[in-house]
């Protein structure tokens, strides 16, 4: 009875936008932040176990599979997605064939930039075997992002739950015994491949008699829409992994491996709330092809997420912005505190790259994909320019200020074009209590002592409890964010087993 008060106080008070997503994406949600722990532990538990030179080794072939990855999730599944949302199943076939021929294709030119020396790799016989290793994951990984695609579309969360979470599992049980045995860096994208192979395998079983009951393999419409989407997904995480490609190839080759390990440190924290709230963005995707006809309401349910996002995100970039070398040497060991300037330089970049995907995939989920690939596609060679004269001379720092310029363009760009699409206006009050809970997150960490590990966890935990305190009494939550609030921990509790009643304190209809 009580779960059913909120559900029906949602359904009543809240935009249509709002619970949809409060009712299909906290499971996603749930899922998505133990998949991203799990992935955590495995590189946290990596980076113990190999020198410093490995992980350097693995950092590089990690970046590479992430951009290859990358081609094959960037168009053809999100494309699926889309077009299944809006009732047309007969995409899975020319999903499938397209990604795979995009998946085919990377590896080709990956492989012959790599023979060629284009790709300024050692051409010793264990990175052989590393870039083998990576073509045989992407292209694994070409089948199985479409099944996923298929699944998002059909608002199937739960399905793709299953999949995300039993991908990750394999990975770390695979990959991190692999590197206990004393396999290193080959080990370690053992557990990709075992990945890549566990979600085929889920995906298949899952959407069993989806293939059957689809149309022809080739679709010439529905493959234009995949490739106009392919710059604009693929440009976002190519900025956030192309910089780490670039330490390795313009570092001098003594330092390469380390300096590629230290920034790997870096991109390892700044990077993890950006996964997280990938699972937002998931959600966010089939949303906007749902609500492409009426952008009032799909305009409500983005600034909601933007509110959001500052609420609970930014605070974790002012940290590591101000305490960059203090978090470091909280996860890693103390060798790798060298790359906290670079961290702290690169945090913000990150955050604005977070703002960009959302943007990114509202536009393209709405059937706008040409603005963002242009401006994406702008950001890149932007960022490679940048990235060819910075990390020369300031190596792993060149390479953090890099992809934050670019970052930044990236985001002015939609933003000037943004608003003239779905009405996003700058709400002047909401933006002066962010502005003043963050500067009094930055003197509560400054004045808070951090003289071991213990007073870290406890002055930024300290830091993020003044910024959220602040946001709630200047009330910059609403009573429609409380009741979303309320009804996203039912949910959650009802997925984890856990009596909601224990913590979540009965609930009142207003009047």
């Amino acid at each position: 009875m009580h779960f059913a008060r909120i559900s029906n106080n949602i359904e009543n008070h809240s935009p249509q936008p709002l619970v949809n997503v409060a009712k299909r994406s906290p499971l996603l949600l749930l899922s998505f932040a133990l998949t991203t722990l799990l992935r955590y532990v495995f590189f946290l538990a990596v980076v113990r176990i190999l020198s410093l030179e490995l992980y350097g080794v693995l950092a590089v072939a990690e970046s590479i599979l992430m951009i290859l990855g990358f081609t094959v999730s960037a168009s053809f599944p999100w494309a699926v997605t889309r077009f299944t949302t809006l009732g047309e199943s007969i995409t899975i076939r020319p999903g499938l064939l397209g990604n795979f021929a995009v998946g085919a294709l990377a590896c080709a030119f990956f492989f012959i930039a790599y023979q060629l020396e284009i790709l300024r790799l050692d051409q010793d016989s264990s990175y052989k075997t590393i870039v083998l290793m990576i073509m045989a994951t992407v292209t694994l990984l070409s089948l199985s992002n479409i099944f996923q695609g298929y699944l998002l579309g059909t608002f199937r969360f739960g399905s793709v739950a299953f999949l995300r979470i039993g991908g990750a599992i394999a990975q770390l049980a695979v990959g991190l015994t692999l590197v206990m045995l004393g396999a290193g860096a080959e080990g370690a994208l053992a557990g990709y491949i075992s990945a890549a192979f566990v979600s085929l395998f889920i995906g298949l079983w899952v959407s069993k008699g989806v293939l059957r009951k689809t149309g022809p393999w080739i679709n010439l419409q529905f493959t234009y829409f995949a490739l106009t989407l392919m710059i604009g997904i693929l440009g976002i995480h190519f900025i956030i992994n192309v910089d780490q490609l670039a330490v390795k190839m313009f570092s001098p080759a003594s330092s390469a491996n380390v300096l590629s390990a230290n920034y790997k440190a870096a991109r390892l924290i700044c990077t993890l709330p950006l996964y997280v709230i990938t699972s937002l963005i998931g959600a966010l995707f089939p949303i906007s092809a749902e609500y492409s006809s009426d952008p009032e309401q799909l305009g409500i349910y983005v600034r909601k997420m933007l509110k959001y996002v500052f609420a609970f995100i930014l605070p974790t970039y002012i940290a590591l912005i101000v305490v960059p070398k203090e978090i470091l040497s909280l996860i890693f060991p103390s060798e790798y505190t060298t790359a906290s300037q670079a961290l702290s330089i690169l945090s913000p970049g990150v955050f604005l790259l977070i703002l960009v995907a959302m943007f990114t995939a509202v536009l393209q989920g709405s059937g706008n994909p040409r603005k963002p690939a242009l401006l994406l596609g702008a950001a890149i060679v932007i960022q490679s320019i940048l990235l060819y004269i910075l990390v020369p001379k300031y190596d792993i720092v060149g390479a953090s200020m890099a992809t934050s310029i670019s970052s930044g363009l990236a985001l002015v760009g939609l933003v000037i074009y943004y608003p003239r699409n779905f009405g996003l206006t700058l709400h002047w009050m909401n933006a002066s209590r962010i502005l003043c809970a963050s500067l009094l997150m930055v003197i509560a960490i400054y004045i808070f002592p951090m003289t071991n590990l213990i007073l870290v966890v406890t002055g930024i935990s300290f830091g993020y409890l003044v910024f959220l305190v602040t946001l709630i009494l200047s009330r910059y939550f609403d009573s429609q964010d409380k009741r979303l609030f309320l009804f996203i921990i039912e949910r959650l509790a009802q997925v984890s087993g856990v009596n909601p009643k224990y913590f979540v304190p009965p609930f009142r209809q207003s009047r």
